[in-house]
C-alpha cells in the first residue's frame, strides 16, 4: 500500500509529478510540484536519495499512517499525515454522454489496462447513443508506450505514423 503519488527525483529531492486519482494524497490536497523532504523520521532530501529509499519510506501496510514534510513553492515545509491505502491504477478517470450524443472519456494515464478500459467505456457510450467522442488527455502523465500506441491505432486512420523510438544503440522503430 502507498500514498498515491507519482514522483521523480530532481537534484536529490522528491518531486510529486502527479497524484493518483482516488488515492490518499489526492484526497489531502497534495499536488504536482510539491517536494517531499521527509517521511516520518526519514530524511528524503539532500542525502543521495534513491527510488528504493522513497518506496521504503512511503509504502507500508494498509491503514498505517506516514507523516510527510512537504515544501510547496519555496515556502516553509508543512506536515501532512497520510493514511496508506490501495492505489487505484485505472486509466479511465471519467466517461459520460452529454445531451447531444457526444461521449467524453478522460484518460489519466497509459497503463497496461488502458486499451481494455477505453474499449469498455466507449462500448457503453455507444450503447447509449454516442455519435462523437471527446478524448481528454489533459494532465495525463504518460505511461506505457504500447498502451498509447494501441489507443492511437484504434482512433487514427490505418497506416498513420504515430511515434518512433530510437536510441544510441538501437535503430529507429516506427509505429
Amino acid at each position: 500500500m502507498g500514498i498515491g503519488v507519482e514522483f521523480s527525483i530532481q537534484r536529490d529531492t522528491i518531486v510529486v509529478v502527479s497524484t493518483i486519482e482516488g488515492g490518499p494524497s489526492e484526497a489531502l490536497g497534495l499536488r504536482a510540484g510539491d517536494r517531499l523532504v521527509s517521511a516520518d523520521t526519514t530524511k528524503l532530501a539532500g542525502v543521495g536519495v534513491t527510488n528504493e529509499m522513497v518506496m521504503k519510506a512511503l509504502r507500508g501496510p494498509a491503514d498505517t499512517k506516514v507523516t510527510v514534510a512537504v515544501v510547496r513553492g519555496g515556502a516553509k515545509p508543512f506536515l501532512v499525515t497520510i493514511t496508506r491505502g490501495p492505489i487505484p491504477i485505472n486509466s479511465v478517470a471519467a466517461a459520460f454522454l452529454d445531451q447531444d450524443s457526444t461521449g467524453y472519456v478522460k484518460l489519466s494515464r497509459f497503463a497496461r489496462t488502458t486499451y481494455d478500459e477505453f474499449q469498455k467505456a466507449t462500448t457503453q457510450l455507444k450503447v447509449h447513443g454516442m455519435k462523437r467522442l471527446v478524448l481528454d488527455l489533459r494532465g495525463n502523465g504518460g505511461g506505457y508506450l504500447n498502451a498509447a500506441i494501441g489507443l492511437c491505432e484504434e482512433l487514427l486512420p490505418s497506416g498513420s505514423e504515430i511515434v518512433y523510438t530510437q536510441g544510441r544503440s538501437s535503430p529507429r522503430q516506427d509505429y
